[in-house]
């Protein structure tokens, strides 16, 4: 079985864009008028600070979110900018000092005839496709 493992790598200030991108579509993940002005790292969650309006001022709040609530603002995040993610890959979220980690698994299974440790390049070409730039000389 072949793997492949990708780390999307968020700074604080990327998450923070991540959450108002997220908020965008779904105004329903934090309060209405919520306008994040920090985060940072405390025991495996993010607390956002956010100033909220209320009557004529604002009031400073801080929201606490875990792996799991951050990662729909993340792949959101990550569809806008063009980074591209396997839809049927195991998505974890790693939260450190000062930045996200996005781990994205991917099992890709090989339906290969025989054992390839053995195989010459002639045997692979049985189809005559040209090969030059492909492989080295042998």
């Amino acid at each position: 079985m072949v793997q492949d493992i990708r780390h999307i790598i968020l700074s604080f200030e990327e998450v923070i864009l991540s959450f108002e991108s997220y908020l965008r579509m779904n105004p329903d993940f934090m309060p209405k008028g919520t306008v994040i002005t920090d985060c940072r790292s405390a025991n495996g969650a993010i607390i956002v600070n956010t100033k909220l309006p209320i009557g004529g001022g604002e009031q400073l709040t801080e929201f606490r979110f875990s792996e799991i609530d951050i990662l729909k603002p993340i792949i959101r995040f990550c569809i806008e900018n063009n980074i591209m993610l396997p839809r049927n890959g195991k998505k974890t979220i790693v939260i450190e000092e000062k930045r996200v980690i996005m781990r994205v698994e991917l099992d890709l299974y090989t339906d290969l005839p025989y054992n390839l440790g053995a195989m010459q390049i002639s045997d692979m070409n049985k189809n005559n496709i040209p090969l030059e730039g492909l492989v080295a000389p042998v």
